[in-house]
Order: structure tokens, then sequence, then C-alpha cells
């Protein structure tokens, strides 16, 4: 029986994206050079009408899908990603092939994998990631709604091994972890984070729901949001 596990943090914000997966070499030691690979980009949205309206320009400076320049009162500053998505840069749409489909692949091998996105408020966190996602609406895109898709047509197309799907969705604020699938109107029970007997990081006290299609993951989903 495998075990897969995902955890949706409501810290996962955009203008930047942080991928990391984690490997164990065969003695279970992880390799921090080797194995060890940590993927940094920008999606750059586009100005929204209300700033256009108020005069606001981009300052930004897109080369070669990498290099962003900014701009400001005559100052310039150069950053280098390992990928800019958005105006200037590749297309927003690859951005879950290129950063977020390689540690899905590893999750099927036993290695975890964390993305988190990180940004100032307006910034487009939630349209990235998706945390609005509903099956049935085209309209919506987003590293969750992709990452579900493809953890359960892996699961589908698999005949010689079952897995087990069971989620979480916690929120991280000022340092104090929430379990949001507790329904109350009242506080909610503080989480800890604590070692695994397994040498690993567990949130111990937070809820887990085992799922078994992607409309019930959804639901998880929109239950936390």
């Amino acid at each position: 029986m495998g075990g897969l596990e995902l955890q949706r943090k409501s810290v996962m914000n955009v203008n930047g994206l942080l991928s990391k997966d984690t490997r164990e070499d065969e003695d279970g030691n992880g390799n921090e050079e080797d194995s060890c690979s940590v993927c940094v980009a920008v999606k750059i949205r586009p100005l929204v009408t209300s700033e256009q309206e108020h005069g606001c320009r981009g300052t930004l400076a897109v080369a070669g899908g990498q290099q962003v320049t900014t701009e400001h009162s005559g100052s310039k500053h150069q950053f280098t990603y390992d990928a800019v998505f958005g105006e200037g840069g590749q297309e927003a749409s690859l951005l879950y092939p290129k950063c977020v489909s390689a540690l899905v692949e590893g999750l099927f091998r036993g290695y975890n994998a964390t993305v988190f996105a990180y940004g100032q408020t307006g910034s487009g966190k939630t349209y990235t990631m998706g945390s609005e996602y509903k099956p049935g609406k085209q309209s919506t895109v987003g590293v969750i709604p992709e990452t579900i898709h493809s953890i359960f047509s892996r699961i589908e197309a698999s005949k010689d091994w079952q897995c087990t799907v069971r989620v979480g969705f916690v929120e991280i604020h000022k340092e104090e972890v929430r379990d949001l699938l507790i329904a109350t109107s009242g506080p909610r029970p503080a989480v800890s984070i604590r070692e695994s007997p397994g040498g690993g990081v567990c949130l111990y006290g937070a809820t887990e729901m085992e799922v078994r299609t992607q409309e019930e993951m959804a639901a998880v989903l929109e239950m936390g949001t």
C-alpha cells in the first residue's frame, strides 16, 4: 500500500514561487548537493484596470526568460531566477510543467515535495495557486487544480499498485498553525509541528481526510477556504 499525503497551506502565494524536492540516497541519507533540488520562479501579473486608471506603469523588464530588471526613481536592480513567467517572460501556462510537475512525479517514488508561493497583497497569489478551484469551472487554473488532476490521473492509470491520498488544510499566521478543516466559530485548536518517529515532520493535531477522487479533494479545499 503506497501512502501519499498533500498539505495545502494558505502561505502559498505569488509573485514568487519556490519548489523543493528532497530526496534520499540508498542509505536513507539526504544528499544536499545531488538530491535536493530547489527552483525559484517569478510570475508577473499585468496591471489591473484600477492601476491603469491611476496612471501606474510597469517597472519590470524581463530578459532571457530568467532575468528581471527593476527600475524605480532612476535606480536599477537586476535579479536572476530559474524562470520568469507572465508579462515579458515565458507563457504563464508553462509554470506548472516547468516548476511543479516533476515534484508530483517524485511523490509517487517516495520523495517529499514542497511548493509555496509568496508576494504582497494583490500580487495575484490566489489566482496563481488556484485555491478557489471547483470542479467543472473551466476558467479555474492554477497550481492546485493542476496538481489534483495530475495525482488522480496517475492513480487511475496505475493497475499494479494502490495509493491512499490524505489531505489536510492549515494556515500559518503570525507563526501559529491553524487547522482550517475544523468547523468552529470560535478560536481554532492550535496545531504543533513535531518530528515523526520515522524522522520526518508532522503537524500534530491537524485534521487529515482521505479522498478518492478529484471532486472529493476539491470539496476539502472548498471546506477550508
